[in-house]
């Protein structure tokens, strides 16, 4: 992601404060929310479930698979720092700097993932009261930022709508000169 991220500059920032990304991403929250709630019901497919099971049985294979798992399961939660990198990385445009960033931050998340797989049977021991109301809260934030995003998508879309926002709709929502923007 440093890679493409100071490859493409400004541009790929341009992609993530589109009106239809940020309509999308208010979507997936909503769905998300709703899935974590158990009104909307993910299966993945029982031959996909069964191939999977078979990849985490160990080996190098196993490892990679299990990572890249948890990477979409973590996504939601690392995406604000990713992001914040990103743009650091898309205004300097170094290569070197950008892969290097990003790789100690995925470094530092494995890390993370090390010490709570290390931690697993003292937590799995706290039953599932816990575990329901921690997915109930996550639920309530994941709705929060659905409503977050899907109001600044529909200030793109119309403009004229009055969300009570203290962003002035008639003039261009989005910043591209940082100075601008800081004396804003």
């Amino acid at each position: 992601l440093g890679l493409v991220a100071a490859w493409f500059g400004k541009s790929l920032g341009f992609l993530f404060q589109g009106r239809i990304f940020l309509a999308g991403t208010s979507l997936l929250y909503l769905v998300f929310a709703l899935a974590l709630l158990g009104w909307i019901p993910f299966q993945i497919p029982l031959s996909l479930r069964n191939r999977m099971a078979r990849w985490g049985s160990g080996g190098i294979f196993g490892a990679v698979a299990a990572g890249i798992t948890i990477g979409f399961l973590a996504a939601p939660c690392v995406g604000p720092v990713i992001a914040s990198l990103l743009i650091y990385v898309i205004q300097s445009q170094d290569l070197a700097q950008g892969f290097f960033l990003l790789l100690a931050f995925g470094l530092g998340m494995g890390s993370l993932f090390l010490v709570m797989g290390g931690m697993y049977n003292l937590v799995s021991s706290w039953g599932g009261k816990m575990t329901l109301w921690i997915k109930r809260l996550l639920a309530l934030l994941m709705v929060l930022a659905a409503l977050y995003y899907g109001r600044i998508a529909l200030q793109q879309f119309f403009p004229t709508l009055n969300l009570k926002s203290s962003v002035d709709s008639s003039d261009h929502f989005w910043r591209t000169d940082p100075a601008q923007a800081f004396q804003e």
